[in-house]
């Protein structure tokens, strides 16, 4: 699979896993990096 899938497969996200991932980024020391990537995908995936 190459990054381009990757990328796609990732931002198909249900609610679900935003729950996880925003559980997983509270205990996340590197917090903002993440958030910020996690804000990316978000974006991403209404254009």
């Amino acid at each position: 699979m190459s990054d381009q899938q990757n990328k796609k497969q990732k931002l198909k996200l249900t609610n679900k896993d935003k729950e996880n991932i925003k559980k997983h980024l509270k205990k996340d020391s590197d917090k903002s990096v993440s958030e910020k990537y996690f804000e990316e995908n978000e974006k991403k995936r209404w254009i």
